[in-house]
């Protein structure tokens, strides 16, 4: 596989993830703390998609070129982890 579509395909899935955990994680919590989120998913996107994009990028190119995983795999996932973390706390915030 090109190094071009390792990296489309790392950003594709890694955003569809981000949706899919972000999702789940504030419909779990809507039904455990009793309060609806102030924001809805698209109101968090921007400006957190640009660190989510080069947490991504940081996690292609951790995982393209070597065989076990490099630190830039690992600053990738904290960066993704930190921002999915970010646009949830945000949607349930009550001054959001």
């Amino acid at each position: 596989m090109s190094n071009f579509a390792w990296y489309a395909l790392c950003l594709l899935i890694g955003l569809a993830l981000d949706w899919a955990f972000s999702d789940r994680i504030i419909t779990s919590a809507e039904v455990f703390l009793k309060k609806n989120a102030a924001l809805g998913y698209k109101d968090t996107l921007f400006p957190r998609v640009a660190m989510t994009v080069v947490s991504l990028i940081a996690v292609a190119n951790g995982t393209a070129y070597e065989s076990p995983p490099s630190v830039v795999f690992y600053v990738g996932i904290a960066g993704f982890l930190v921002s999915l973390t970010y646009g949830i706390t945000r949607q349930l915030s009550k001054n959001a």
